[in-house]
């Protein structure tokens, strides 16, 4: 599904963008990084998709966003209803970690994650590129919130083995 948001929004970054995409680097490193993951689970991973009702409606708005960008021609709105559309797939993430209390993620890749959407919110502000800044800015807002989300149940996870050899 992340690849479905992510290669809607690089799709029509380039469409805005036409000739200069140097600012957006991070957008297109996005787009292929997603695609190559995607290979990876389809070669070596578990193949079987069953979409839950929350992956349908996810679905449903990419449809409707590339209806919308067909019928409008407005690369520039339709990349931004995809920025949306990626925020939106972020929290069954956030959901996980606070229902489950437990951190699964990898530290390295989130950070990793947040160097990459730092670096891009410098080549969107120098490039003035006001899609690239927007992209990276999300980014960064979505991994920042997944970190902290991470740390807060790593302390609880430490919580309860402090407790547990209390008792």
């Amino acid at each position: 599904l992340f690849m479905i948001g992510t290669s809607l929004s690089m799709t029509t970054y380039v469409l805005s963008k036409k000739k200069e995409l140097l600012s957006g680097v991070l957008i297109i490193i996005d787009g292929f990084s997603v695609m190559a993951v995607l290979a990876a689970i389809i070669v070596w991973g578990n193949r079987s998709v069953r979409f839950r009702s929350f992956e349908k409606w996810y679905l449903a708005g990419c449809g409707t966003i590339v209806i919308y960008g067909i019928a409008t021609g407005d690369a520039f709105g339709t990349n931004l209803f995809a920025q949306g559309v990626i925020t939106i797939g972020s929290l069954p993430t956030y959901q996980k970690l606070l229902s489950e209390k437990k951190n699964t993620e990898s530290y390295r890749a989130w950070i990793l994650a947040l160097l990459c959407a730092t670096c891009g919110i410098a080549s969107g502000i120098l490039g003035n590129d006001a899609l690239a800044t927007i992209y990276a800015s999300r980014g960064f807002v979505l991994v920042s919130i997944t970190l902290l989300l991470m740390a807060i149940c790593d302390a609880h996870q430490s919580r309860l083995r402090a407790m547990r050899n209390i008792l």
